[in-house]
């Protein structure tokens, strides 16, 4: 599926090598919170572009409740976007560190 994009980013597999780039500046630099954010909203974000739309919102939740990976990621992805760690149905981080 390809749709218009920005910045040459334009379908679910161009955002999924944007995922490869961002772990490779992580490596290079593990501290680096902007690598990290970039990381955790795009790969929370994968799910809306593979199966965009309404129709697609309780496939997206079911994928999100079924896979732990998944679940993480939404919470940590939520959390830096709102500097809170959230409501109720993000449960697969019960405490911050630091």
């Amino acid at each position: 599926m390809t749709t218009a994009g920005v910045f040459t980013l334009s379908s679910p597999r161009d955002l999924f090598e944007k995922l490869r780039h961002d772990v490779e500046v992580i490596k290079a630099n593990p501290t680096d919170p902007y690598a990290a954010y970039n990381f955790v909203v795009t790969a929370e974000h994968m799910l809306d572009w593979i199966y965009p739309g309404r129709s697609n919102e309780k496939t997206r939740r079911d994928l999100r409740d079924s896979e732990p990976l998944l679940a993480l990621i939404s919470h940590l992805a939520n959390g830096a976007k709102h500097f809170a760690s959230l409501g109720p149905h993000h449960q697969s981080v019960d405490k911050r560190g630091g």
